[in-house]
């Protein structure tokens, strides 16, 4: 149920702890968001690890889970954007990374473009935590640390 989005989670931190987006985002003066996002990102992945050992979980936390599922594709789809477009602008250009960078983001159209676009996605990907979050706090959630066990059908033979 939780693999996928546990080795989604995974490779996520590792894109966000890579230098060129670390890089690119220091240069925005993104860092602080970027290491709340994947402080994030990292808490995600182990309510999602705890969720798998668990085995069965009751509805509530299903539904937890699968929205927790669904922000991190969304943060992947995030970030898979935007090193699309950093690949793409390497590979026209060629040379070191950091001159590719600045070349791309040189023009104050790119720059402005790409930096709305990114923050605009965090924001997002921030107001849905949120809003998982007062709606955890609002109903009272909390995940059971004690596996859902069916009761085996008991038969008898005479």
């Amino acid at each position: 149920m939780t693999e996928l989005g546990i080795s989604l989670a995974g490779k996520l931190i590792e894109v966000v702890g890579s230098d060129d987006i670390r890089e690119i985002c220091t240069i925005w003066g993104y860092k602080s968001h970027l290491d709340d996002l994947k402080d994030t990102i990292t808490t995600i992945r182990k309510v999602l690890l705890d969720a798998e050992s668990k085995g069965e979980l009751c509805h509530q936390a299903e539904d937890y889970i699968r929205k927790l599922k669904d922000v991190v594709y969304d943060a992947d789809d995030l970030f898979d954007e935007f090193l699309t477009l950093v690949e793409l602008k390497q590979h026209n250009k060629g040379g070191k990374l950091s001159g590719k960078v600045r070349d791309f983001f040189s023009s104050k159209k790119n720059s402005l473009s790409v930096a709305y676009s990114m923050s605009r996605g965090v924001k997002k990907i921030r107001k849905k935590l949120d809003n998982i979050a007062s709606n955890h706090n609002t109903f009272g959630f909390c995940i059971d640390s004690q596996p859902v066990r069916k009761r085996r059908e008991e038969t008898v033979r005479v």
